[in-house]
């Protein structure tokens, strides 16, 4: 077997792998999105459903970054050695809106329970719960920017190398 049957047969391995894990967690999120919608108590869920949706768009977007790295592999080695530049940009807009949507899901969740032990300390000490809003939603607006920074870097760097030397030394690492 040659590098580029390795390479198309790898890709083709982690396509389908990635649609066995995703597709049953990315049905049962959908589900219980739905679920938290329909309910009366949506308002309680604000958080969750945010959540939710990030992940949602996450593990879409990263099912369709794999089979179109696929697809682009197998037209790569059955002669066309040529991807345009716009599928290119298509592919690395896949893994941007994948990384961006899940660190931004994680940060959400994480920073909600930070929050909420916040308040609770508030509460315990005899402070009204709104005491340092301020505070908190400047360190979550910093937290929002520090994990949507080094993916709009690295996107923006591989789009730009697009036709020089980064491109190429990039697809040869993938």
């Amino acid at each position: 077997m040659s590098n580029k049957e390795n390479l198309i047969t790898a890709l083709k391995n982690i396509n389908i792998a990635s649609y066995a894990l995703t597709a049953p967690t990315l049905a049962l999120s959908i589900g219980l999105l739905l679920r938290m919608l329909i309910s009366s108590d949506r308002g309680k869920f604000c958080r969750l459903i945010i959540i939710l949706i990030l992940m949602i768009i996450s593990w879409i977007a990263s099912m369709t970054g794999n089979q179109l790295a696929y697809n682009f592999a197998i037209e790569y080695y059955d002669g066309e050695q040529q991807i345009s530049d716009f599928a290119k940009q298509g592919l690395e807009a896949c893994f941007f809106v994948t990384t961006t949507t899940f660190n931004l899901a994680h940060w959400f969740f994480a920073f909600s329970y930070f929050d909420l032990s916040h308040r609770f300390g508030l509460i315990a000490q005899g402070l009204p719960e709104h005491t340092h809003n301020l505070r908190l939603n400047t360190t979550f607006i910093i937290g929002c920017l520090f994990n949507l920074a080094p993916s709009a870097v690295f996107w923006a760097y591989n789009i730009r190398g697009l036709d020089n030397k980064g491109s190429k030394i990039t697809l040869l690492v993938e």
